[in-house]
């Protein structure tokens, strides 16, 4: 089950949900300190999400990820957890698009004479080949934006010709991807057709 389709199935989720909270909250105790309180509680937290039209079990999925890591010895509220529904490029491991987009222009991916550096080559080759000896948000925002890049068909040493709104559609792509809790190696894509590239001048 991907998307929860009715309020019985909010309910079992929040029941999960629940689980997980008093699992890493000690002091749920003293948000909910009698069985009548937590349940009334997990009552309000089914409307909650089912008014903030959260249905998919990957946003779910990314919020009890977030709650693991929150310092915490209490529970979130209901407002805070549909909010970690909703996970940054940053709680996914990427980079933001723009700042995504201006490492394409710096030179961090394209030398001053716009060839494609012969370090950042190699990382990218070791990325592609699946060498794990890089930090892995280093792997994630690497292969994120090469991936971009790559799906407009545009040689990686033209990077720099990239339009902001052509890799924007297509790291949200990316991102989407890894939303829906996929790694980075196991996103597919489609290459635009040759007729679809726009020319490029070499000269």
């Amino acid at each position: 089950m991907k998307n929860i389709t009715d309020s019985r199935g909010t309910a079992k989720v929040v029941n999960e949900i629940f689980k997980g909270m008093i699992g890493v909250s000690p002091a749920f105790r003293q948000a909910w300190p009698s069985q009548e309180e937590m349940t009334n509680a997990k009552h309000q937290w089914t409307l909650a999400l089912q008014e903030a039209g959260v249905s998919d079990l990957n946003a779910i999925k990314w919020a009890m990820k977030k709650l693991r890591s929150i310092n915490s010895p209490f529970p979130p509220n209901p407002a805070q957890f549909i909010e970690w529904c909703n996970p940054s490029y940053e709680d996914m491991g990427l980079v933001g698009v723009s700042d995504a987009y201006e490492q394409v222009k710096s030179s961090l991916w394209m030398h001053e004479s716009e060839i494609f550096s012969k370090e950042r080559s190699d990382i990218i080759r070791k990325i592609l080949d699946g060498d794990d000896s890089f930090k892995a948000n280093i792997v994630i925002n690497d292969k994120a934006i090469w991936m971009a890049i790559n799906m407009t068909g545009l040689p990686l040493f033209y990077a720099g010709l990239v339009t902001y709104d052509d890799f924007k559609k297509n790291y949200s792509f990316i991102a989407a991807e890894v939303f829906k809790g996929k790694s980075i190696n196991e996103i597919n894509y489609q290459l635009p057709s040759p007729d679809k590239i726009e020319a490029v001048s070499y000269t």
